[in-house]
């Protein structure tokens, strides 16, 4: 069976704890977007979709800034899980307070419709072309995988595409089928899935055959949403986190 969303045993909500270097914008349609630049001018924009605690959630805003600086790309972070729930964190997704272990995000996950997020996507957009952006990349973690898809699906032009410990299952929940979502995506996929992610995102997996050749499978030994919210005390999850970014970085550096 396809996961849904995140498997019960993933790591929990993770407070962020980072003082940013990017900049919260509004756009004219009301999406609020965190916003990080590199040194120099880019032509490349990277749209960047957290995990369900979102725009906020755990390292997001930091891995956003760090990818900013390796790759000299903008990155943006949309705060697209609206209407937060309970309050959300920072206004957005799933309050601090939430267990995956002891409550389903089902009923959150349906209230965040793609067609409420792809207006503010397709002015989000033309704001980064506006600003200089001509080639773009999608990037999530979890629930933003679904998003970087649905993305593909509208016919936005990615360059690449990145999906760490992926949910694209989400699909399902909202009454579509995932694996046809993913072979909307026309450009190749780097794949980093976590140890209790489904098989599917595995190198001859359902997912990753449904993408473009060029794709790339790398599975981690540590529980889905490390990445963001994994506890860095632990020496496994330090190290896949750590080399979950190079490998992004590397990966970006080779494609763009």
């Amino acid at each position: 069976k396809m996961a849904a969303c995140c498997p019960v045993d993933s790591a929990p909500y993770l407070a962020s704890s980072y003082s940013c270097k990017g900049d919260k914008i509004t756009l004219p349609g009301g999406c609020e977007v965190y916003l990080t630049k590199p040194p120099a001018d880019s032509s490349t924009a990277i749209l960047y979709f957290s995990d369900i605690w979102g725009w906020d959630s755990g390292r997001t805003r930091k891995i956003a800034d760090l990818i900013a600086n390796h790759n000299g790309a903008v990155v943006a972070v949309p705060k697209v899980l609206q209407p937060p729930f309970e309050g959300g964190t920072d206004g957005d997704g799933l309050p601090p307070g939430f267990s995956l272990a002891e409550r389903s995000p089902k009923d959150p996950i349906l209230s965040w419709k793609w067609d409420n997020i792809k207006t503010h996507m397709k002015e989000l957009v033309e704001y980064l072309k506006t600003n200089g952006a001509t080639q773009f990349v999608g990037l999530g973690t979890c629930w933003g995988a679904w998003a970087v898809c649905k993305l593909a699906e509208d016919g936005i032009d990615l360059k690449t595409a990145i999906m760490v410990h992926p949910s694209i299952g989400v699909e399902g929940m909202h009454g579509g089928d995932a694996v046809t979502l993913a072979g909307k995506v026309k450009c190749p996929v780097l794949l980093l899935p976590a140890e209790n992610d489904s098989a599917d995102y595995d190198e001859g997996g359902a997912f990753f055959n449904a993408f473009p050749t060029g794709t790339v499978s790398k599975k981690y030994s540590v529980k889905h949403g490390f990445l963001p919210r994994g506890d860095l005390s632990d020496t496994s999850v330090a190290s896949s986190v750590d080399d979950c970014i190079n490998t992004m970085v590397e990966h970006l550096k080779a494609s763009l």
